[in-house]
């Protein structure tokens, strides 16, 4: 067999975890929990996933890699058929936020267990869910693949502040706080070339739609992009000066 090829994205992912054990909810064709047991990221995995012939494509790969002693895999509806006790960390990644969302809160994690989730849309709505639930979110950075951004967010069941109320600015000047909700605070914090190349481009695209034709929708996507730009450049300086790390 071929050796088995990764990407960007399934590199970051595979960068945050370091286990005994883990568990990939909708694990497709298994190539995660493969690929984290060969290099050594995980002892051992569970691929679980709601489709049973994708489980049957992960099953034929972890047979063809001989490592059917290592992978198990589940039919499962989220966390339905999972037992937490199972796997270190749950990683949750390939489907968007609000799904993500779902399956959390049809069946939250105990406190302390860690998640990695990577949301192909809606992230700050993912992020706000966390916050309001009593997530601490540990890393939060975005990796560019081929054209598109992703997010790679780690948290911690029940170890952060439950909030209560609403997330994010009501209106007026965009704050710090809601930058981080809407594009992560880790990207921020540390240099990342792929969310400042990716935070220019939609800033010049939003750019040349307003000059063609004003829409409120797009002025505040712009304002945001602009608030970001900002935010970011000025933490960059500040790293120059070595003030900071």
């Amino acid at each position: 067999m071929k050796p088995l090829k990764s990407d960007v994205r399934l590199d970051a992912i595979l960068g945050v975890l370091d286990c005994e054990s883990l568990c990939d909810i909708g694990a497709d064709h298994g190539k995660l929990p493969a690929l984290a047991v060969i290099r050594g990221a995980a002892k051992r995995a569970i691929a679980a996933d709601i489709s049973a012939p994708s489980l049957k494509k992960a099953e034929k790969l972890a047979a063809a890699l001989g490592l059917s002693d290592k992978i198990e895999t589940r039919l499962s509806d989220g966390f339905e058929s999972i037992d937490f006790d199972e796997a270190d960390v749950f990683v949750i990644a390939g489907m968007g936020g609000y799904n993500i969302i779902s399956i959390l809160g049809k069946k939250p994690p105990p406190r302390g267990k860690r998640l990695v989730l990577v949301p192909h849309r809606n992230a700050p709505e993912l992020r706000a869910f966390l916050i309001l639930n009593g997530y601490l979110i540990t890393s939060d950075a975005a990796v560019l693949d081929g054209q598109r951004l992703y997010d790679i967010i780690s948290a911690v069941a029940g170890s952060g502040a439950a909030q209560t109320g609403k997330i994010g600015a009501d209106g007026g000047n965009i704050g710090e706080e809601e930058l981080y909700l809407l594009f992560g605070k880790g990207n921020f914090d540390r240099k990342n070339d792929d969310f400042y190349i990716m935070l220019k481009k939609k800033a010049g695209e939003f750019d040349k739609i307003l000059k063609t034709v004003y829409n409120i929708g797009c002025a505040k996507k712009k304002a945001a992009y602009d608030a970001a730009l900002l935010l970011y450049r000025k933490r960059r300086e500040y790293d120059d000066n070595g003030q900071n790390s």
